[in-house]
Order: structure tokens, then C-alpha cells, then sequence
């Protein structure tokens, strides 16, 4: 690279470049940046200042690549206006896999196993049924919350333990199912809708039980003329407030997507001790598979592996992603 800059020098073309790319001002316009010798920095050191420097212990592997792309941009415009030759994060030998797999080994990863789930819902000491039904749901494979709130029990088959949400039908143990009979006998008729009318000066509350939302397995109180955007947050604001409760009981931070991760996982587990190969480059690769499509939902495996969702239990999905996942680069 070129001559050594200022930290004077280095503010004054980050704060040129954000003039023309604003959305990489939340990432650049820090100190940290323009106090560093990024053009001086090697391949090796440009990601690690990218991970441990601008991100700062990183919990999620989207924000880091989000980062590093946004520092690459600039690298790319100081390389157009001749203050550098080249972008080392542009080198093809070390790509976004391996930029994501470095990222994982800065993370602190939680993964729960069978186990640890058993502790985790013995130690609930109120509401045991809803709590269990929510942990066993997202380790089972209910991907998202929004996914557990919609789910219904038109959604839900007894006789062959699947139920459908997010556009997919998925198996479920005999306990989930267990959980739900007893859940639904004891929420069978509690209110689901609160209806506010404002009359002058008194707020007038009339609650009713509305027919549309007795079928919703997780009935909460919701007020009449929230848009869907305002609805779907407010439930999922609940949902958070009963992992917050999780997490007290079981004196450890715990959420669902840490749930559904470790169902995966567990199930990636059960191929390694049958096949003898170690856990660790099972999951170590799905990880980065995962985290680096930016996949969300199931549905954006299915998608991605060219396979029907519609009739496919997660088990079916795991299977079919596994070869994808075992053919990946594997990085130390």
C-alpha cells in the first residue's frame, strides 16, 4: 500500500466518502477508524480490526459482514482516488467463508443439548405447561416467533403429530403434542380480545371473545384497530417478556432462536455419533451455511437446497441440507 496517513488525513476521506454513501456512516464515522493504520494493515489484520475493532464482540454474523462490506466500500473508493492500490478485502483467496468462520470464532455460541433442555424445563416453577410448550416448540423446529404466535389449531394434526406453520409441516414428539392437549384444556375459554372505546373523557372497555382468535394456541389481550405491523410486534414483545421469565428461572440468558439453533444442531449431532465424525465440523459448517445465505425461516433452506416445502418435516430438511452442508469448505 501507499504512504502512512494522519489520523487527520484518514477523518477527512472517511467524511468525504460518507458524503456520497451515508449508509456507511454508522460504521466508519468512528474514531477507532481514522486513529488506525487501515491502509497499512494486511489482509489478516484489516479482518480482524473489522471484527474485533469496529464491530466489538459480535454477536451476529450478518452485522459483521454488513460492517465489512461498508469498510470495503471505502477501501474501494480510496483505491479509485489513488490513495491505495489495492483492497485486501477484495483478495480472492480469502473469501466470505472464511471471513464468516473467523467471525464464529469470536463468537460466544450457545448451544443447548437434550440435556440441558430437560434442566432448563424442570427448573420453571410457574406456568410449566405454556413455558414447556414454548421451549420444546422452538427446539422441535419452530423457526421464528412469529411463527408460534400465528399457529393455530386448525394448523395442528393429533393423529400425525405435524403441524404446519410458516408454509411448512413439521413432526413434532409425542410431548409437544401432550403439552398442546393440555394447554388447550386449560386455555380453552380464556379471553382473547379487548375491545377500547373511547366515549368523551372515560375510556370505555367492553372485552369479547372473538370468534377469528379462540383458534390461536397463544391467546393474548389485544386492543381493536392496531395495524397488522403494530399487531405482529406487540405479540412478539410478549412472547420476549416470557423467554425474560425463562431466562430468571433458569439463571442463564436463553431465547428462542438459541432453542431452535440447538435443535439443529443436536440433530446434526445424532448424524456424528452414528457416522463417528466430530460435532464440531458439523456445526461449524452449518453455521456458516446458515448465517452466511442470511436464512431466517426454513423456508429459505428449502429454497436454496431446490426441494418442496410444503410436505416436508424438518427432519426431511435437516437430511436433505446435510450433504450441502458436509460438501462446504471448512476452515482452521
Amino acid at each position: 500500500m501507499l504512504k502512512q496517513y494522519t489520523p487527520e488525513e484518514y477523518k477527512k476521506m472517511v467524511l468525504e466518502f460518507i458524503r456520497t454513501n451515508k449508509t456507511a456512516a454508522q460504521a466508519l464515522n468512528k474514531e477507532i477508524v481514522w486513529d488506525s493504520d487501515i491502509f497499512g494493515m494486511s489482509r489478516e489484520e484489516l479482518v480482524d480490526f473489522v471484527i474485533y475493532k469496529i464491530c466489538g464482540n459480535p454477536k451476529s454474523i450478518k452485522y459483521v459482514l454488513n460492517q465489512k462490506n461498508k469498510l470495503s466500500l471505502f477501501l474501494d473508493w480510496c483505491v479509485g482516488k489513488g490513495y491505495i492500490s489495492s483492497n485486501h478485502l477484495r483478495d480472492e483467496e480469502f473469501d466470505d467463508e472464511a471471513f464468516i468462520f473467523k467471525t464464529i470464532e469470536a463468537m460466544d455460541i450457545t448451544v443447548f443439548y437434550d440435556d440441558t433442555v430437560e434442566r432448563l424445563i424442570d427448573s420453571m416453577r410457574l406456568n410449566k405447561i405454556f413455558y414447556e410448550l414454548l421451549i420444546r416448540g422452538f427446539y422441535e423446529g419452530i423457526r421464528t416467533i412469529d411463527d408460534f404466535i400465528r399457529l393455530k389449531y386448525s394448523d395442528v394434526d393429533f393423529d400425525n403429530l405435524t403441524i404446519c406453520t410458516g408454509g411448512i409441516c413439521k413432526q413434532m414428539s409425542h410431548r409437544f403434542f401432550e403439552l398442546l392437549r393440555q394447554y388447550k384444556s386449560c386455555y380453552a375459554w380464556e379471553v382473547c380480545w379487548t375491545r377500547k372505546e373511547f366515549i368523551g373523557n372515560d375510556n370505555k372497555i367492553s372485552v369479547q371473545y372473538m370468534s377469528q382468535y379462540k383458534d390461536y394456541i397463544i391467546k393474548i389481550k389485544e386492543i381493536d384497530g392496531l395495524t397488522d405491523e403494530l399487531y405482529k410486534s406487540r405479540m412478539a414483545a410478549i412472547v420476549g417478556k416470557y423467554f425474560i421469565r425463562i431466562s430468571q428461572y433458569a439463571g442463564y440468558s436463553v431465547s428462542a432462536d438459541m432453542l431452535y439453533i440447538s435443535g439443529f444442531v443436536n440433530y446434526i449431532k445424532g448424524i456424528c455419533d452414528r457416522e463417528n465424525k466430530p460435532v464440531e465440523y458439523y456445526i461449524k459448517l452449518f453455521y456458516v451455511r446458515l448465517n452466511q445465505r442470511g436464512f431466517t425461516r426454513i423456508k429459505d433452506l428449502s429454497d436454496e437446497y431446490g426441494f418442496s416445502a410444503g410436505n416436508t418435516a424438518p427432519l426431511e430438511i435437516r437430511r436433505k441440507c446435510l450433504p450441502y452442508i458436509v460438501r462446504g469448505k471448512y476452515y482452521r
